[in-house]
């Protein structure tokens, strides 16, 4: 995946070109629809492509309060190449962004990159005050000469799928239903530096990191998967921590694992069930790698 910061190094690419436009916070199955609608359109010769932003809008117009995420910048840039968009173009949001209409932005999103079809989601409208709605952004297609086409929101019985949905359920600690809507469990992607890796005893290593800015997940001790980049998933628990740091919620977490890892460049770390409220690890010795062997290895995309 071909991934871009600037409208103007927008590159030459093969038509048809398909382009979908959204924050697209944690990939969930609402997005993925947009996406799967994008290969349809660009098929195999064509190109896919995803407009995006680098940072939350919420950071610039509510800075003191921004919303949480789902996943992290990289890890959305991660997954979108695991679902096979060929383009990205991530933009900064700024206010001057936040003030452009509608159509003074698609005019020069589209003279810097022409695509012929524009996938949205059910509802959508954008630009300044939100007057990007259906029937104008038809009228400016027509004008533009690009078609629009309109994807149904995806729902699980009454329930519209939505990042905002999922936000609250990571913070209500519901992992099997965030697994429904995400259609993959809730996880986070990291870099791995292999250093970090402490050698707890014989058979138990123990890695520690904090991430800021995601969603708060209860504190607590969880089942979790591990893997290396596409290498063996590794069945593990983690201890969990959150603290307010600023403007922003921190993670602080700590797996464990019975058999050291290969290195690699990117670890997945994906919460399958929450076990107990934390309590603390000395006590657990040598116990932990006898926990560790009734932990089931599922592994899936994240």
């Amino acid at each position: 995946m071909r991934l871009v910061k600037s409208l103007d190094d927008c590159p030459p690419v093969t038509s048809p070109v398909a382009l979908t436009i959204g924050l697209f916070d944690g990939i969930h199955i609402g997005h993925q629809a947009l996406i799967s609608k994008v290969h349809k359109i660009a098929r195999k010769k064509g190109t896919k492509a995803v407009l995006t932003f680098a940072n939350h809008p919420s950071s610039i117009l509510n800075p003191d309060r921004p919303t949480p995420l789902i996943s992290s910048f990289s890890h959305r840039l991660h997954l979108l190449e695991k679902y096979g968009i060929d383009l990205t173009i991530a933009l900064f949001f700024t206010h001057a962004l936040a003030k452009l209409s509608y159509e003074t932005f698609l005019t020069h999103l589209y003279s810097c990159f022409p695509f012929d079809r524009l996938v949205l989601s059910e509802g959508a409208s954008f630009g300044n005050s939100k007057q990007g709605d259906r029937s104008h952004l038809k009228a400016l297609s027509e004008k533009m000469h690009f078609k629009i086409d309109y994807i149904k929101k995806e729902r699980h019985g009454k329930e519209i799928i939505s990042s905002r949905l999922i936000r609250t359920l990571i913070e209500q600690r519901k992992l099997q239903k965030i697994k429904k809507f995400l259609g993959r469990p809730y996880s986070i992607w990291k870099r791995f530096d292999f250093p970090i890796l402490k050698k707890e005893d014989v058979s138990l290593y123990s890695y520690s990191f904090e991430e800021t800015g995601l969603c708060s997940l209860p504190c607590g001790v969880y089942a979790v998967d591990f893997r290396v980049d596409e290498g063996v998933t590794l069945p593990s628990f983690a201890f969990v921590r959150s603290f307010e740091r600023f403007t922003h919620s921190t993670l602080s977490i700590t797996f464990y694992l019975s058999k050291k890892p290969d290195q690699g460049n990117f670890f997945t770390l994906s919460f399958v069930e929450y076990l107990h409220p934390e309590v603390d690890v000395t006590p657990l010795g040598p116990k932990s790698s006898f926990i560790l062997e009734n932990f089931s290895a599922k592994p899936s995309l994240s």
